[in-house]
């Protein structure tokens, strides 16, 4: 599994710039924990199989921090704790306490979380965070979070949801100076959530739990713990949210999760694949669902994945599904390594929408098996980037000379909203294609242009081409 197979691009640039903001990164099994500084301190857990990212911030889930966490495991920075593991196991309780001891005073938070919760009254202490809620209450109860019963922990999030806007001006107004702070309640409702699921032990208790719609997710995301109660579950959930909750269990039974699909909720089993790309696969069988496994495929990198299901490539793209966004120049790199070549195929791949996705030998590969004059012309944008244009331009050649020549030299306004390096690269495509007289006549008709910006002149003058005012008239000079 590849990082750009899971994340967007724009979350791995931004992961790859947060690398030194990890304070540790540890391996245990086959996950990864770390803590990275951000707005605040994020605890992150990223599973190696998948993947797939945690973690404590707002965005939750596959965000900067599980790829910077990731980046740095890749290059050599985290800690391996296999053995060190190994090691404990084989201790006496009087050794494992010693190396406790040892390590107290570089690790205080354990004994003062131990001290805290022995001097705490959390009944008195629940009365007060409602009472007179303040900043330093919420810390302490972050920190308390694992020792409240589910009703204490319910009573402090009804507060909290009931009371928003003037928890929220407590904090900010009185704590921070700006809101660019990073958003310590919704870290701190979420913390309190996650341990009320944990907490879930009685029908009661899930019936209680359901009637509060911003729980409905930490439901989901905890549905192993509460597998027995996927009936009463199942009573109030939507069917989407239902699937979703089937889902997330660790051994999902495949013929209810095909009894809860309907063309409604249909999409969730497609967003599958980036996280958990063996269920996915499981359910496309089970389901004989062949856009799903033309997904997988696309995710595992199965060439012959694709090809078996590659009819589902339109109906993919008629629904703009998220994920060719990062996907088609994976495809495509796919074909080009297996030399496979289709005329409707390369087509569909080349769509104007799709061409940002896409390298310079992504395009030349796919334009190549084509012949279809009036279909290429159709794709070429002038407002875009003049490279991808200059891959079309030189294959109509090819095709059409002549009608090509009459289509360019017709081109009006090509100039028009261009950073100077794209102008450079165009004048010098068309001195290559039709003389330097064809220059000077662009250059004559784009005057203003010239006339204003000295770093184009200057850069166009290293390659012969010299533009000047003499007495109020421009010149230009081809050598």
């Amino acid at each position: 599994m590849k990082l750009k197979n899971v994340y967007d691009s724009q979350i791995i640039e931004r992961g790859g710039g947060y690398t030194h903001n990890v304070n540790y990164c540890i391996k245990i099994g086959d996950f990864l924990y770390s803590e990275i500084e951000g707005s605040s301190t994020y605890k992150t857990k990223v599973n190696l199989k998948s993947l797939h990212g945690d973690c404590s911030c707002p965005y939750g889930t596959n965000c900067k921090h599980a790829v910077a966490t990731l980046l740095v495991h890749e290059k050599g920075g985290s800690i391996i704790a296999d053995k060190f593991i190994d090691h404990l196991n084989s201790l006496s309780k009087s050794e494992l306490v010693k190396i406790i001891i040892d390590n107290l005073h570089n690790n205080p938070d354990i004994a003062l979380s131990f001290d805290l919760k022995k001097s705490t009254n959390f009944e008195s202490f629940v009365n007060e965070f409602i009472d007179d809620f303040s900043y330093p209450k919420m810390n302490k109860a972050e920190k308390l979070a694992s020792a409240f019963t589910f009703d204490q922990l319910m009573r402090m999030l009804n507060y909290l949801f009931e009371n928003e806007d003037d928890v929220f001006d407590k904090i900010y107004e009185d704590y921070y100076d700006s809101y660019d702070e990073g958003d310590v309640l919704y870290d701190f409702e979420s913390k309190l959530k996650k341990e009320l699921v944990n907490k879930i032990t009685t029908e009661k208790e899930i019936k209680q739990a359901l009637k509060i719609d911003t729980l409905h997710d930490d439901i989901i995301y905890g549905a192993q713990k509460l597998i027995n109660f996927r009936e009463i579950i199942k009573s109030v959930f939507s069917k989407e949210q239902f699937l979703n909750f089937l889902m997330n269990l660790e051994n999902p039974d495949l013929n209810e999760i095909q009894q809860s699909i309907t063309k409604n909720n249909i999409n969730s089993i497609y967003y599958l694949p980036s996280h958990k790309i063996e269920l996915a696969e499981k359910i496309a069988k089970h389901i004989k669902d062949k856009k799903l496994l033309f997904i997988v495929a696309v995710y595992k990198e199965d060439f012959k994945g694709i090809i078996d299901n590659l009819p589902e490539f339109a109906n993919l793209i008629s629904g703009n599904d998220y994920f060719f966004e990062r996907k088609l120049s994976d495809i495509v790199d796919l074909f080009i390594e297996h030399n496979f070549k289709d005329k409707e195929i390369a087509k569909l791949f080349l769509k104007k929408d799709f061409f940002d996705n896409y390298e310079e030998k992504h395009i030349q590969y796919l334009i190549k098996q084509i012949d279809d004059y009036e279909f290429i012309i159709q794709l070429i944008d002038f407002k875009e980037k003049f490279l991808q244009n200059k891959i079309l331009l030189e294959h109509l050649f090819q095709l059409d000379k002549n009608t090509t020549d009459n289509f360019l030299r017709n081109i009006k306004n090509l100039l028009d909203n261009k950073h100077w390096t794209e102008i450079v690269d165009i004048l010098h495509y068309f001195r290559k294609k039709f003389g330097d007289a064809h220059i000077v006549k662009m250059i004559q008709n784009n005057e203003k242009l010239f006339k204003t910006s000295s770093t184009l002149k200057s850069n166009l003058k290293k390659s012969g081409i010299n533009i000047s005012y003499i007495k109020g008239r421009l010149e230009v000079q081809i050598t």
